[in-house]
């Protein structure tokens, strides 16, 4: 247990470590389940402290319902420096990632459907309009430091990194993510930058995509131009690859994805604004508000399938488009369980057993599905050939003329004072000498050599790239049947 004071002099008790990072470490409070303290690894810089204790006298219990901020700042010695701060404490919450991803919300949330991840983006854009309402920017807006609960509700955390303008002075944020940076701040350094809401705003949109997009990135689109785009690129080049114009930005969205302009078009107007040309301009991007009056019509007017009751989608619709994706083999995004019990005698109308265990049967089993998948390793095997005869033929010759070269230079290096013995050794020597490299090059044993270390350096890059190869099939296979694969592939 270590004490410190907090900002009003009063002493708090820290006790367990509940986790660490590269900045600091973090701890329960002795006697209070609702707070807990961060405390910093190094000393903390003059800067950063006053952002601390202006953050600490600025946080409302209004503002720490959803995000992490500073209540008090804390010392070792009363008035003495900041070592850390007092923040609120998050239980049963989730990073965000965990819902948004089809394989990790199978395990995290089972039984959420696409409403409830509506929900949850409506509440992501809610608290960036607090925060934002309160001159707060974020800035490092990424899928770590957004949390989420089984009930839908959202919590922001590292905090302490949010920029802050007090008195015309500016308290930077310093970090960020690539993925959810926005166009104009691609590759620049954040030490000094001031940001704006609608650099946030770019941050939201990635989120909100995210949710509704089952994990996909709005730039990680198939490039129809020579060579590969990274996201980061794509990005910077404003290449958005579910737009109305992605055709024009040489892009197009993955397959067995959704199409936004006939699924949500709306909303899919709101994602032109923010990722396409333009958005860069000061207040371009859709704020906040805007994302959550938008996505709650669109919330407010979803229906369920009739085939798969998981399946939710908007009611202007004339068909369910999660079903649609199946059908062109994509996954089902969404786990439903119903039961439904029956009298003795009594049959569901529309249950066919049939029709159910044909569709059980045309599920390729795991095992056998990834074997099918899985590079064949035949390509790369390699066998280690005899030498030539020839070859065989001239290695007890050549070394036996190596050692006899080997025994006059030893003999010369001896006798090396004797004029006469130095000399016929020397002589010797120097014909043997030369007589066993015009071997090493006049039987083929060099060439020999040379091949053979060309093949073991191109079987060792095919084994690398077989390898790379089944990684990648395997964290494939991985999604799709929600089982982890521990592989070793040995030399």
């Amino acid at each position: 247990m270590t004490q410190f004071f907090d900002s009003r002099g009063q002493t708090v008790h820290t006790g367990r470590q509940l986790g660490t990072g590269g900045e600091g470490a973090v701890f329960e409070i002795s006697g209070d389940s609702h707070y807990v303290a961060k405390i910093y690894h190094r000393p903390v810089e003059a800067d950063k402290a006053e952002k601390l204790r202006l953050m600490a006298s600025q946080a409302s219990d209004e503002m720490t319902k959803f995000a992490a901020l500073p209540v008090a700042t804390l010392s070792t010695n009363r008035n003495g420096s900041v070592s850390g701060f007092v923040m609120p404490r998050v239980t049963g919450h989730s990073e965000i990632h965990t819902l948004y991803s089809p394989a990790q919300r199978k395990l995290r949330f089972p039984d959420k459907d696409w409403g409830f991840l509506i929900h949850v983006a409506m509440n992501c854009a809610a608290s960036f309009d607090a925060l934002h309402r309160k001159s707060l920017v974020i800035g490092d807006v990424n899928q770590g430091n957004v949390l989420v609960s089984s009930q839908g509700t959202v919590f922001l955390i590292d905090c302490d990194s949010f920029q802050l303008i007090s008195g015309g002075r500016l308290y930077p944020c310093e970090v960020g993510v690539p993925h959810f940076t926005p166009p104009e701040l691609q590759g620049q350094s954040f030490r000094r930058m001031r940001r704006t809401s609608n650099h946030d705003l770019f941050g939201l949109a990635v989120l909100v995509f995210h949710l509704l997009c089952m994990g996909r990135h709005p730039y990680a689109g198939r490039f129809l131009g020579t060579g590969e785009v990274p996201i980061e690129k794509a990005i910077t080049e404003f290449r958005y690859a579910y737009s109305s114009s992605s055709a024009i930005l040489q892009m197009s969205p993955p397959p067995q994805t959704l199409d936004l302009r006939s699924v949500i078009p709306s909303v899919a107007g709101l994602f032109e604004r923010a990722f396409l040309k333009g958005s860069a301009a000061p207040s371009a991007r859709p704020t906040a508000h805007e994302w959550y009056c938008a996505l709650q019509n669109l919330g407010s007017g979803l229906i369920s399938c009739t085939l798969d009751v998981g399946h939710k989608y908007p009611k202007s619709l004339s068909s369910c488009p999660w079903c649609g994706l199946q059908r062109d083999g994509a996954p089902n995004f969404f786990i439903s369980v119903s039961v439904k019990a029956f009298s003795p005698g009594e049959m569901s109308p529309n249950f066919d057993v049939q029709t159910i265990w044909s569709q059980i049967l045309s599920v390729p089993r795991p095992l056998r599905f990834v074997a099918s998948q899985l590079p064949s390793v035949n390509q790369f095997h390699v066998v280690a050939n005899q030498l030539p005869v020839e070859i065989q033929q001239y290695i007890g010759f050549t070394r036996l003329i190596g050692q006899i070269a080997v025994s006059c230079f030893l003999g010369c290096m001896s006798f090396i004072f004797t004029s006469l013995a130095g000399g016929f050794f020397s002589f010797v020597f120097v014909i043997f000498g030369v007589w066993w490299i015009a071997l090493q090059f006049t039987t083929g044993i060099a060439s020999e050599r040379k091949r053979r270390q060309d093949n073991l350096k191109n079987a060792e890059t095919g084994f690398s790239r077989l390898k790379q190869e089944v990684a990648l099939k395997l964290n494939k296979i991985s999604e799709e049947f929600d089982v982890t694969f521990n592989v070793s592939i040995g030399a």
